[in-house]
């Protein structure tokens, strides 16, 4: 149960603890067959593919898109944190590169209502990385329409959440659009009913308790994950009507003060294989 928000009251939803589920249909068995999916940490040599991924996805909508400069910078600075969704066509006998996802390591204290995402990201260039920091940032998330099709899409998250298993953070915290606000109260004005703002819509529910907004509740129904707030003026976004929702994905071993497995000779006899064995599950379950 998660004790406490990162804005020290109770968060505005909590998502609960660790889900595995399978999908063992025939069409996914004919997929796995024919592709091969790999989440792995971004080369130079795959600044252009995922320069390709960047302006497919973002260039129609987004005024920041990320060029090779940006990558090649990420690379230097945090090179774990900058990965990479790959696709293997085994009857075509080819690759691609189908997602890309951004990170640095930051500080709790960075964390407030007034954060930007050009400040987290430094526009892209992540020179405010602090390789000691307890918290992941996120700061670019682009796929092709392939990674959905593929169900890769949870493949390279489930790969950020075991980088920050791994390196010891305590969360991941990240900016979350919300793009239906804007054509959600264009449907409200056509009805002659008033507009919501952004928390009002964020929150909304289903009757089966189920957020409302598709986003938020995917990124809900992801284990340990705590949605924070929502935020005016994070980043210019006329969909979003330039809110966006803050969420956090909490590492369960800080989660349930197990953080000591990190440290000391525990850490290397029995601390290590356990924090191992659960970056395993969460990549696997994500």
């Amino acid at each position: 149960m998660l004790s406490q928000s990162l804005f020290g009251r109770k968060p505005l939803a909590y998502s609960g603890g660790l889900r595995v589920l399978l999908n063992n249909s025939e069409e996914n068995k004919r997929i796995s067959e024919r592709y091969k999916l790999r989440a792995r940490q971004a080369t130079p040599v795959d600044v252009e593919g995922m320069l390709a991924v960047e302006k497919a996805a973002w260039e129609p909508t987004r005024t920041v898109v990320f060029e090779p400069d940006h990558f090649t910078a990420q690379m230097v600075i945090y090179p774990q944190g900058q990965l990479v969704l790959e696709v293997e066509d085994r009857e075509e006998g080819t690759s691609k590169i189908v997602g890309v996802l951004n990170s640095r390591k930051g500080d709790k204290s960075e964390i407030s209502r007034d954060m930007t995402w050009e400040g987290c990201a430094d526009g892209g260039f992540i020179r405010n990385h602090n390789p000691k920091g307890k918290i992941l940032f996120p700061i670019n998330e682009s796929f092709l329409p392939t990674a959905e099709s593929l169900g890769g899409i949870g493949l390279l998250e489930g790969a950020m959440i075991a980088l920050a298993v791994s390196e010891g953070c305590e969360a991941i915290v990240f900016g979350s659009r919300i793009p239906r606000l804007a054509a959600f109260n264009c449907k409200m004005l056509r009805r002659r009913k008033p507009r919501l703002t952004g928390l009002e819509y964020a929150t909304m529910r289903k009757p089966n308790g189920r957020f409302y907004d598709p986003l938020i509740a995917k990124f809900m129904s992801v284990p340990f994950m705590e949605f924070v707030e929502v935020l005016h003026g994070y980043y210019d976004d006329p969909e979003s009507e330039n809110y966006a929702a803050l969420m956090a994905c909490h590492n369960p071993l800080y989660l349930y003060h197990l953080g000591w497995l990190y440290k000391g000779l525990f850490a290397k006899t029995i601390g290590r294989p356990v924090i191992r064995f659960l970056e395993k599950a969460v990549r696997e379950g994500a």
